[in-house]
């Protein structure tokens, strides 16, 4: 018999840590919030009434974390994740140091819904409400902790199991689809677009296209990602099936394992296939895709002899199949984070696009490729997609030419508001076959640098800042040239962690190589001097 509750070691939301001690009253102090939320929301005079109610999705995960591990993100009505600034404005409220009255006018416009414009006199026009979207990940513990979070009072819809995207194009559905219809509209779209892609491919407007691609394991790291994907298989043209090989490896049947040697952290952490290994077992040299547990990471590996190809990767492939079909008054933009490797954002640089560097975290990639009318971005662990400016969707609509008829569909193929590794399992197998690029070819447009990285406990870790792409050191003033003193031909960088006392060391080696450990050794020795070091992690 499944134990309802394991002991959880740390405690998530969207992004914050908290002591497994705190685990039960963190859930239920969320569900009062919601509660009180609520309960002021629909008390609150207004002066017109929204077009809709404020909807808000509690996805119950850890994503890649250990199956220990529990948490929640927070989403919007949009389908997008909170804002930090929306985060923080809820943990102030969750420690009682602001109040829920002063917390919803600065909360409503973080959630892009309607401002009510406050009024002394009584009001009888319709109120704004809350509904609340839950799904929980295959974890042990999420149905007991989704019970905790569940408010009173408050209206609300059970997904179920859901992978963050399915639950975030749910969101972006409601009010106006009925409820028994979501998960087949967040599929639908996907579906008829592949197929439209594929004869858009194969058409002789089209470039040469290879022999289909191997067969396309997918381990779905015992997580929810594996129940869109088996009704996606089940949809498919049968003349497009080709492409994978059913049924998913590491399917949701044993949700203890939920990320336990498998997973795409775990393939991008560990350099190498899969551990835990339940399903078919794919030819050694098949292109093989993995994803996270809670379906908005991809990457994609070959089990032996063993190459990963990460989010990198995965940019790099859409930025070349994409660029020679955008319309030159049309901008693109490539977003990585310092992290990225610099073999990559040379390739980058070759292909004629200068990347876009910003601050660590899914926000700031997100952002920053709001900016361009066609914005990539890809975290190295998969996490990420192709954003369409709102121009540029127009043009799509209104021009019929072979070009834009395929970036229709690769919009249609890219989620919007997150990362979503469904549609990335259908779309990256039509482009390798479309360009003609081997497995072997696709990992070898560059070789990445050697990377060495640790982290540094710190006595005070807020006195210390750094650039907005966080590759340079602001503050402690002299930091920066003590880094720079010792870095030799090697990049290199230290950044504070978001949610631990500790600084993040990232030391990559140059084109000579060598020198990397040294480099790593030398620059902790720079932050214990300016940061201080604790003596235990």
């Amino acid at each position: 018999m499944e134990h309802p509750l394991p002991p959880l070691p740390r405690f998530t939301v969207s992004g914050l840590r908290r002591p497994a001690d705190q685990l039960p009253p963190a859930f239920t102090s969320l569900s009062s919030l919601l509660s009180s939320l609520h309960s002021h929301l629909v008390s609150l005079p207004c002066a017109s009434p929204p077009t809709l109610p404020i909807t808000i999705g509690v996805m119950v995960t850890a994503s890649h974390n250990p199956p220990l591990d529990n948490g929640i993100k927070l989403l919007t009505s949009t389908g997008a994740l909170f804002s930090p600034a929306a985060v923080a404005l809820l943990n102030d409220a969750l420690e009682a140091t602001i109040s829920i009255p002063s917390l919803i006018p600065c909360l409503l416009p973080l959630l892009n819904a309607p401002v009510p414009a406050l009024s002394s006199a009584p009001s009888s026009l319709p109120h704004p409400g809350l509904l609340l979207v839950f799904a929980t990940d295959t974890r042990l513990s999420s149905p007991s902790l989704l019970s905790l979070l569940l408010p009173p009072h408050v209206p609300h819809v059970i997904l179920g199991y859901a992978s963050t995207p399915e639950l975030s194009t749910c969101l972006s559905l409601l009010p106006s689809t009925p409820q028994q219809q979501l998960r087949a509209s967040y599929l639908a779209p996907y579906v008829s677009a592949f197929a439209a892609l594929s004869s858009l491919l194969s058409s002789p407007f089209a470039t040469p296209s290879a022999p289909p691609a191997p067969l396309l394991p997918v381990d779905c790291a015992m997580g929810v990602a594996a129940f869109p994907l088996r009704a996606l298989l089940a949809s498919l043209p049968p003349d497009t099936l080709s492409l994978f090989n059913v049924p998913p490896l590491n399917d949701a049947g044993t949700r203890a394992l939920l990320n336990t040697s498998c997973g795409s952290d775990f393939i991008l952490t560990s350099s190498s296939p899969p551990a835990t290994h339940t399903g078919p077992s794919p030819a050694s040299s098949a292109l093989c895709a993995s994803v996270d547990g809670d379906g908005d990471r991809l990457i994609f590996y070959r089990a032996a002899p063993f190459l990963a190809l990460t989010g990198d990767h995965i940019a790099a492939l859409l930025a070349t199949f994409l660029r020679p079909l955008l319309p030159a008054h049309f901008t693109l933009a490539v977003v990585a984070t310092a992290y990225a490797n610099s073999s990559f954002l040379q390739f980058l640089r070759e292909l004629g696009i200068a990347p876009v560097i910003t601050a660590t975290g899914v926000a700031h990639l997100h952002h920053a490729a709001q900016e361009a009318d066609l914005g990539i971005y890809y975290e190295p662990n998969g996490h990420g997609t192709v954003l369409f400016s709102d121009s540029l969707r127009a043009a799509l609509v209104q021009n019929e030419g072979h070009q834009l008829q395929v970036l229709r569909c690769v919009l249609e193929l890219s989620h919007q508001t997150v990362g979503d590794a469904i549609p990335g399992l259908l779309l990256v197998p039509l482009v390798l076959r479309h360009l003609n690029v081997s497995v072997d070819e696709w990992a070898g447009w560059w070789v990445d640098r050697k990377v060495y990285q640790s982290k540094v406990g710190v006595l005070d870790k807020s006195r210390f800042h750094v650039s907005p792409d966080e590759t340079k050191v602001v503050e402690p003033a002299e930091m920066q040239a003590d880094i720079d003193a010792v870095r030799g031909a090697c990049r290199c960088f230290v950044r504070a962690s978001g949610t631990e006392d500790v600084v993040r060391v990232y030391v990559e080696e140059g084109v000579d190589g060598g020198g990397g450990e040294a480099v790593r050794e030398k620059l902790e020795a720079v932050v214990k001097k300016w940061c201080g070091a604790r003596s235990k992690m």
